[in-house]
């Protein structure tokens, strides 16, 4: 089934008119999941991100969900909005949340690269970015980061 934008940019002004109706109200939580999810198909990413931190606020008590939350708010905003202060701070926010998940370990050494200023490394790149290096490449990224100044702890 192919994605029709139009339909959702009219969901997401609909979702506009909706939240402010329930804003306090349990449901809220799963509203602002139903944007993020409208926003991440029309590459909306500021939105996205926007909507997952406000299902973040309402709580999350599943902690898949949690964990697909916290993950989503670290990597849009390392990958997409280049802010590597918040996604070192969702990263560290996955793994004391939900220390038991599968993306706990990994999210404990992603913030901490970062913090470094440690922006590309290994761990900054898709599977699919990985599968096409040579090993060459990797080696070479393994002996160099692209440094910047590092984020406020």
């Amino acid at each position: 089934m192919r994605v029709d934008v139009k339909e959702i940019a009219a969901g997401l002004v609909k979702a506009d008119e909706l939240l402010p109706l329930i804003k306090g109200a349990r449901l809220a939580g799963a509203g602002h999941a139903m944007a993020a999810s409208m926003a991440m198909c029309l590459k909306d990413y500021p939105r996205a991100v926007k909507e997952l931190k406000e299902q973040y606020g309402y709580g999350i008590y599943n902690r898949s969900n949690l964990e697909k939350v916290l993950f989503q708010l670290a990597r849009l905003n390392e990958m997409e909005l280049k802010n590597y202060e918040e996604a070192a701070k969702y990263f560290e926010l996955l793994k004391k949340e939900v220390p038991t998940s599968a993306k706990a370990y990994y999210a404990g050494l992603r913030a901490a690269e970062l913090r470094k200023g440690q922006i590309k490394t290994r761990l900054s790149l898709t599977p699919q970015e990985l599968e096409k290096m040579e090993m060459k490449e990797l080696k070479d990224l393994d002996k160099t980061s692209e440094p910047v100044a590092p984020a406020k702890p």
